[in-house]
């Protein structure tokens, strides 16, 4: 239920006091990165070891959290902020300025907005923006969690982090809740206001939620009498109506398609694993460990699973590829045609699309589709260096941009023209963005 944060592919060392915040437009090649639309956000320090850095969904912004043996301190597009204890989870708002971190000072922890200190709590855990600008997140004190909206809390929720998700809007908050007395659980919709609230019907056990691609619909598990199904809802619907699957001895992984359209999960009943796929069982035979799970929006269904010590991928139930040592981030094009993972075998790294194996690197991740499905972005490593691969749709590799240091996640613009992503160089660090 925790938003993803851009990460880089590998550390970025040691870094320095960040000092100045530079421009370019169309940077020459003598500045670096390449040729491209690149802008330099900031400049490297030396002295302090990097910790999280973190781009602002448009590019336009970064913060790097630096530690010293004095404790750590995050630095905003260059900007030295106070030193603290510890300093993680920068959250940039979307469309909007505005930012907020979670920081901590003599055992306690709070967040900071604005430059801002909130109240402190022994703990603090999701932290997100909703749309107005409000800070919500969720904050233990003693023994027990709290949601918070800006200046509002509740009272206590649960005993463990509620893990709180806004609904698109951004006029509903959803966060598991614990009926006092008894130790159920549920899940909970409540406005902004942390008002009118509604619960979903209380269980012995709920998971973490997941969510669609839209953010509307989630989907968990829950357990009832030592027995697991899957629960799902969705989140324009006032009720909270919840619908359930059959029970099983265990549910391993969840996933829903983009619109929430298709739900599938992996499950156990006594020695046999299948697969349901919108309440469809199909065997998965020898299965051991479910690792990964991805619907598409045509309702295929991709997992990879663990037989004899080998990691193998089931497309709908049954195996395609090959065997390997790691499966990773796997993904369906726009229209379900393809599917496309990372795969290991041996020291090198590889982009198998459908049955199609693509270069070995030593490390590649994240792969995805353009919008339209006629090319593959992911980050790859070799010899030490990281740069963006563009394939095209069947995996075969269009370019390798520039080599750097570090590079961190890759975006894709919605009308698939172009991609945007932060790269780490010797000079500094900067926001690239090239045609496709």
């Amino acid at each position: 239920m925790r938003s993803a944060t851009p990460r880089p592919l590998a550390g970025l060392g040691a870094l320095a006091l960040l000092v100045a915040v530079t421009a370019c437009g169309r940077c020459s090649p003598g500045g670096e990165p390449g040729a491209g639309s690149s802008r330099m956000l900031t400049s490297l320090p030396v002295g302090s070891a990097a910790g999280e850095t973190i781009f602002s969904p448009d590019g336009g912004h970064v913060g790097i959290v630096a530690r010293t043996d004095r404790g750590a301190t995050l630095f905003l597009d260059g900007r030295q902020g106070a030193t603290y204890e510890d300093v993680r989870g920068l959250a940039f708002r979307t469309g909007g300025s505005g930012y907020a971190f979670v920081a901590r000072r003599a055992g306690a922890e709070f967040v900071v907005a604005e430059g801002a200190e909130g109240v402190h709590y022994d703990a603090v855990g999701t932290t997100l923006f909703a749309p107005d600008g409000r800070v919500v997140y969720s904050a233990r004190r003693g023994d027990g969690w709290v949601i918070v909206v800006g200046s509002r809390e509740t009272a206590v929720a649960a005993s463990s982090d509620p893990l709180p998700i806004l609904s698109p809007d951004g006029r509903r908050i959803v966060f598991a809740g614990q009926r006092t007395g008894t130790g159920k659980s549920h899940l909970r919709a409540c406005s902004l206001e942390l008002t009118a609230c509604v619960d979903t019907p209380d269980h012995d056990g709920l998971t973490a939620a997941r969510r669609d691609g839209s953010g509307l619909h989630l989907a968990y598990v829950v357990e009832d009498a030592g027995r697991q199904a899957v629960a799902s809802v969705t989140l324009d619907d006032p009720g909270l109506a919840e619908r359930s699957s059959a029970a099983y001895d265990g549910v391993a992984a969840v996933a829903l398609s983009d619109g929430g359209g298709h739900l599938a999960f992996v499950a156990t009943r006594g020695t046999d694993t299948v697969l349901v796929k919108d309440g469809v069982e199909l065997p998965l035979p020898g299965a051991e460990t479910t690792l990964e799970l991805v619907v598409g929006r045509s309702g295929r269904v991709l997992c990879s699973v663990i037989v004899n010590g080998k990691v193998l991928a089931f497309l709908d139930g049954k195996q395609v590829g090959g065997e390997y040592e790691g499966i990773y981030s796997p993904v369906f094009s726009p229209d379900g045609s393809r599917f496309a993972f990372v795969a290991d075998r041996g020291p090198k790294s590889f982009l198998v699309v459908n049955d199609g194996e693509g270069p070995s690197f030593d490390k590649v991740v994240t792969p995805r589709f353009t919008p339209d499905g006629t090319r593959i972005v992911y980050r790859a490593r070799s010899d030490g260096r990281r740069f963006v691969v563009v394939a095209d749709s069947v995996g075969k590799t269009l370019r390798e941009h520039a080599r750097h240091e570090a590079v961190f996640d890759v975006t894709i613009a919605p009308d698939g023209k172009s991609i945007g992503y932060g790269v780490v160089t010797e000079q500094g660090v900067w926001w690239r963005v090239e045609r496709l």
